[in-house]
């Protein structure tokens, strides 16, 4: 057991050197990276292993320091480690770009269509199938930690889990409130730390004749940033330029360029310059290998009022050239939409049911979902 609890603290102790990449996942404006570690600790294969799955929240896919070009040239030792003793997956996605979807998403391995969780506002249904409920119907102990942003109004522990610890909203960086298992307290110190320490202490207590299976939710990196004091001047020194696509919008649906200064804009205050959240669209579209295709539904059942997108990846790999409007790709954009259609059919989603689209908007989001 002291062996088993020390590899573990080599892995999520630090924050900074903390994980990442047993599997990459596109979440819209960035790479979330979650690690699904899969710590085989016991010492026959026909053994049940056991699992720690770790979220990080936006993290971006080139702040890692085993990245062909890391950001800022980070060093994540402990995350290269993984990645080189484990498994990339480099093209795997989520299907909802939000928090509380892509979570339900993760749980339930279902379209949010399926699941329910729509919004950020939505808690994941107490009847729907999870797969921390498979394992503890089959003996496992099963704890989550951390970050939920699921539907905050009640406080008694989600089913499927022994152990429950978690709070309203995004949480602060510091002095956090927490909830747990049904009863709130303030747990000071650095979001990151604490987690990691709650998570750990877990570990020390839990029955070591059964497996078990931890989810660990950090907010760290989401934004707005607040680094722990002992890294806040670390990248001081190393400049941090705009990237050239974050002003080539030519070919860019308008409502692209309409939200830069709002709350997710490269001008908005998520980035310390204005004080004004975007709505975004709806948004459906389809990947393949070579090709990405992008709708924006109204949510009324009517026609696209905003212009599609259409990429080839290979020559494109940026998604710099928006092709769907040049007539030489209009074959290539019928079979994509055709292929939404299809999908959107066979998983279940028609009706497709979706908020009305209500445009881009200044005004700030509620705090605890931002």
């Amino acid at each position: 057991m002291a062996r088993e609890m020390n590899e573990m603290r080599s892995y999520l102790r630090d924050p900074i050197r903390l994980w990442s990449a047993r599997k990459e996942v596109h979440i819209g404006r960035s790479l979330v990276f979650l690690a699904v570690l899969f710590a085989c600790v016991a010492a026959r294969a026909n053994e049940r292993p056991n699992i720690v799955f770790i979220l990080t929240d936006d993290q971006r896919d080139d702040a890692v320091g085993y990245h062909e070009s890391p950001l800022l040239g980070i060093s994540t030792p402990n995350i290269d480690r993984l990645a080189e003793e484990g498994a990339r997956f480099t093209n795997m996605f989520v299907t909802s770009s939000l928090c509380s979807p892509s979570r339900a998403s993760f749980l339930s391995g279902t379209y949010a269509h399926t699941h329910g969780v729509r919004d950020n506002f939505t808690d994941y249904p107490a009847e729907l199938e999870s797969f921390p409920l498979v394992f503890q119907r089959s003996g496992y102990q099963t704890a989550y930690v951390g970050k939920w942003h699921m539907g905050e109004g009640d406080d008694s522990k989600r089913p499927g889990f022994d152990y429950w610890v978690t709070h309203k909203g995004q949480g602060k960086y510091y002095d956090t409130t927490f909830n747990v298992n049904g009863e709130r307290q303030v747990v000071k110190g650095y979001y990151s730390q604490r987690v990691t320490d709650m998570a750990l202490e877990w570990l020390g207590t839990r029955d070591p004749s059964r497996p078990f299976v931890l989810i660990i939710g950090h907010k760290a990196p989401h934004g707005p940033f607040v680094p722990e004091k002992k890294y806040e001047g670390i990248y001081d020194q190393i400049p941090v330029p705009y990237p050239d696509s974050a002003f080539n919008l030519e070919g860019k649906p308008q409502w692209v360029k309409d939200r830069l200064p709002t709350w997710h804009g490269i001008y908005g205050p998520l980035y310390g310059f204005r004080k004004e959240f975007p709505y975004t669209p709806n948004v459906r579209g389809v990947r393949t290998k070579g090709w990405k295709y992008v709708q924006y539904p109204h949510g009324d059942g009517g026609p696209l009022r905003h212009e599609e997108e259409l990429y080839d990846l290979e020559a494109d790999p940026r998604e710099l050239r928006n092709l769907a409007e040049e007539a030489r790709y209009q074959a290539k954009l019928l079979e994509l939409r055709s292929a939404l259609s299809r999908e959107l059919r066979e998983s279940g989603a028609e009706p497709d049911r979706m908020p009305i689209d209500q445009g881009i908007k200044i005004e700030l989001p509620e705090e605890s979902i931002r």
